[in-house]
């Protein structure tokens, strides 16, 4: 009798191992996780995400999470809500890599959630996508559905070895039907097509010179940081570079003046800041 109640326990034991193996397994599968180097640029509407080299130009009212107003966009975790919204859309997990999720600052409030994905199939075995045209060319796919109470706005732009996405919901009894996504991924297409250089001033390359700019060691941060180019009021920003750790050097291309150079951690807060005259 002994042995027999052993048996049964060690072979409920294993059962019990076998299984929280599965669990553990679909837990990982099931996970969402964000691709490093990800930041949202305080004063132009832009997230920039050095991982893939992609500067993404979004609305004034994206801004960094603020945890007391619980609104805003991060760049390392998901809402609440998101989950089940990005289930819905049956992508697979492990193809997904994500880049942000937020809720705009202002009026009209709704949920987007932008993530890049290696299903590089996806468009052409989902019948549902519906091609928007601009000028007869297609810039990008989209389905639109409901889930539970909320309306859901999904875009799919080819890139690269897969896909770049939105999600976008809101709640189905909200009168600004679908606003802002479509001139949204319009402008996300765009931009992914044609590529930029983090340079937001107006001029011709012939007018430019490369300017290096060095920040003292004693200023630079041990973790990822951003360098930017400012007017002389240091109100306008012209340009950024996103710098890796312990890197304390770059260069602009800017013409002759003065402007303001400030270089900041990935919240945007100052660590140091000096004035630069190019004669």
């Amino acid at each position: 009798m002994k042995i027999k109640y052993l048996y049964l326990t060690t072979s409920k034991f294993f059962r019990i191992i076998f299984c929280f193996l599965i669990l553990l397994l679909n837990i990982q599968c099931s996970q969402y996780n964000f691709l490093p180097s990800g930041t949202v640029i305080k004063e132009v509407p832009i997230y920039y995400n050095d991982s893939l080299k992609l500067s993404l130009e979004t609305f004034g009212d994206y801004v960094e999470f603020n945890d007391e107003l619980k609104h805003g966009f991060k760049v390392d975790g998901l809402y609440s809500g998101d989950k089940a919204i990005l289930k819905s859309t049956r992508l697979d997990p492990s193809k997904m890599r994500m880049l942000f999720s937020g809720i705009p600052n202002g009026e009209p409030l709704y949920h987007l959630i932008a993530f890049v994905s290696k299903e590089e199939k996806l468009i052409k075995e989902n019948s549902s996508l519906i091609p928007k045209k601009e000028n007869d060319s297609v810039r990008y796919y989209y389905k639109m559905y409901n889930f539970k109470e909320w309306r859901v706005y999904q875009t799919i732009i080819p890139i690269d070895q897969g896909t770049f996405n939105f999600v976008y919901y809101q709640k189905q009894s909200d009168s600004c039907v679908y606003c802002d996504i479509e001139s949204l991924s319009l402008r996300a297409s765009k931009m992914l097509m044609s590529g930029n250089d983090n340079n937001h001033s107006n001029g011709t390359n012939a007018n430019f010179r490369d300017v290096r700019i060095e920040i003292p060691k004693d200023n630079v941060l041990n973790k990822a940081a951003l360098l930017k180019l400012y007017n002389n009021e240091g109100k306008i920003l012209i340009s950024f570079k996103f710098l890796k750790k312990g890197n304390n050097t770059s260069s602009f291309k800017v013409s002759k003046g003065s402007y303001i150079i400030s270089y900041t951690d990935l919240n945007n807060n100052v660590k140091w800041r000096k004035e630069l005259i190019v004669n």
